[in-house]
């Protein structure tokens, strides 16, 4: 989105939104709306030239969220954290910010939702974003635009202010049964109860004209002009501008718990904690993403993405086969992988390792095998949650390498006659294959290769 400054800066997502609301806690939130269910540390990637990008150290977090250059984080006591350019005061969490149950954050402004069902906000007010309506109470869900703040009442309507350039604020009379609400660049966007879809403000690139088509969904984020639904299923629809690759890169995803949209890129959260982002990479938004595991809930920001490692069991995984050894010598290594939060450790639980060899709790094989043969076992991974995932492997370990030994090879049959008699060669056996030398008088099987003597020529007559 467009700052103060002039260039793309900010886009913004519902990050969360409360019901059954438990004073003084972060609480659950419906289907697909990124909120942890356990609290854990905060990761994020992208542009982060104003820190917004580098997450002071939490482990309680439970929700996030990402504006234009600036970040917020949701602890389990209530009480939020904020990091990157607070140029206008944007990351200036004020004390009034306690027993908070949601959070967004804007171009330049953040939000709060305490458990009482009011609204703060605080930061860049150019257009009345951060004054929130005075009567606005029994708030179930809040989120932040780049210059607008959007409230979901517990009646199901919509409150919007701020910005109404182009008509983001102006929600339709009609609109009624929301669950979840979504800001973008300048436009803003609702989820009815009956899973349908309205959107409104800005439709430069088609954002706010949401597909005929569109199938029920559970989740919605709208981002700078594009806007993503999920469905039930796990999978996601995407519309608006497909300059960059949004729209139709969310139609190959597939077990999808949440969904984050940015300026121009996308992340997708699946069921088993890893993520898939796609769109634009300005500043490794995109490509940062891959790898990431354990991760229960997320946020997008303008040019980069926050993220909740949240507590899950682990899932181990195999990076192919396990590689033979040879008994006497170091073995290469085998890293095991395990998702899950916190760090799970590795043991085997059935069958054993090779004489030699020893099981790392971070998964790694080591050490330097002393016999031969196949190893079948069984790893286990354990963190505190409970549970564990085990990984059936076999190892297979090559006879040490024996010591050369010196034979002869006779000529072979039928060989010349006459003066030039063929004499038996030299050859050495053993694995590594022998090198012959000579050592006063007598040749000694060093060890790689093989030496041929040939038998000198006789006089004859």
């Amino acid at each position: 989105m467009v700052g103060r400054s002039g260039r793309v800066v900010v886009v913004l997502v519902v990050l969360a939104a409360a019901w059954g609301l438990v004073p003084g806690s972060a609480s659950a939130a419906p289907v697909g709306v990124p909120v942890a269910a356990a609290p854990g540390p905060v990761e994020a990637w992208g542009e982060s030239s104003a820190g917004q990008a580098s997450p002071p150290s939490l482990t309680d977090a439970v929700a996030v969220a990402g504006g234009g250059a600036h970040s917020l984080a949701l602890r389990s006591d209530g009480t939020v954290v904020a990091w990157g350019n607070d140029g206008s005061g944007q990351s200036t969490v004020p004390a009034s910010a306690v027993g908070v149950v949601a959070i967004a954050a804007g171009g330049s402004h953040s939000m709060a939702l305490r458990s009482d069902g009011t609204v703060i906000a605080w930061g860049w007010n150019s257009a009345g974003q951060s004054t929130v309506p005075s009567s606005l109470s029994g708030v179930t869900a809040i989120a932040a635009g780049v210059d607008h703040s959007l409230a979901l009442r517990s009646d199901g309507t919509v409150v919007a202010w701020g910005d109404n350039t182009y008509g983001q604020t102006a929600v339709p009379p009609s609109l009624a049964g929301v669950t979840a609400i979504s800001a973008g660049f300048r436009w803003s966007m609702a989820l009815r109860d009956d899973g349908s879809v309205v959107a409104w403000g800005d439709n430069t690139y088609g954002q706010t004209a949401v597909p005929s088509s569109l199938q029920p969904a559970v989740a919605i984020s709208a981002g700078y002009v594009e806007g993503l639904a999920l469905h039930a299923d796990g999978t996601v629809s995407a519309w608006g501008w497909d300059g960059t690759g949004v729209v139709t890169g969310a139609a190959v995803l597939t077990d999808v718990e949440a969904v984050a949209a940015g300026n121009s890129f996308a992340v997708a959260l699946h069921l088993d904690g890893t993520l898939t982002a796609w769109g634009r990479d300005n500043a490794g938004e995109v490509s940062d993403a891959a790898g990431r595991s354990g991760i229960s809930a997320l946020g997008a920001g303008s040019d980069h993405a926050v993220a909740v490692r949240g507590r899950r069991a682990p899932v181990v995984s195999t990076p192919g086969p396990v590689p033979a050894g040879t008994a006497g010598a170091p073995y290469a290594g085998y890293q095991l992988i395990a998702t899950g939060y916190p760090d799970p450790t590795f043991t085997v639980t059935s069958g054993s390792l090779p004489v030699g060899l020893v099981l790392g709790s971070d998964g790694r094989l080591s050490g330097t095998p002393t016999a031969a043969g196949t190893s079948a076992f069984t790893v286990t991974a354990t963190n505190s949650e409970g549970s564990s995932s085990t990984a059936a492997l076999s190892l297979v370990i090559a006879p040490a390498a024996g010591p050369p030994v010196v034979g002869t090879v006779p000529p072979a049959p039928g060989g010349a006659t006459g003066p030039r008699t063929p004499s038996p060669a030299l050859a050495v056996t053993g694995t590594p294959s022998g090198l012959l030398a000579g050592t006063g008088g007598a040749l000694v099987a060093l060890g790689a290769g093989c030496l041929v003597a040939a038998g000198r020529r006789r006089r004859t007559g």
